[in-house]
């Protein structure tokens, strides 16, 4: 007689807390990754796949994100103080998702150009908002 199979209740990641400066993610697939957190600052995301990952809290200062897919990530509280945002997609940053409510764009640079980017995230509570 073979006994039932066991059915484990689904495990929730870990949130990756690295604390190395200049870590490098480039060209990673992250999709859904959980960075709440973390310490990244000076990492370099370069061209990585961000999409849906958890970044609430995180210290993204003077990251590289330049071409990074940060679509649908949660961006709140996180800092990116003088983070590279060139090219980088924040499709779905909204502030009905509060995706980036409290986050600090303070010195960021290459930010999505146009008015309804700024009132976005001037709206969400983010600091630093500009066109």
């Amino acid at each position: 007689m073979t006994a039932p199979p066991i059915t484990l209740p689904p495990m929730t990641a870990p949130p990756i807390t690295t604390t190395t400066l200049g870590t490098n993610y480039a060209g990673q697939q992250l999709q859904g990754k959980n960075f709440r957190g973390a310490k990244l600052r000076g990492a370099n995301f370069s061209r990585a796949d961000l999409s849906g990952a958890d970044l609430s809290g995180a210290d993204l200062s003077r990251a590289n994100l330049s071409r990074a897919n940060l679509s649908n990530a949660n961006l709140s509280r996180a800092n990116l103080n003088g983070a590279n945002l060139i090219g980088a997609n924040l499709i779905g940053a909204r502030v009905e998702s509060a995706f980036i409510r409290g986050a600090n764009f303070t010195g960021a640079f290459g930010m999505p150009g146009g008015f309804g980017w700024l009132v976005i995230c001037q709206r969400g509570g983010a600091i630093g908002c500009r066109p």
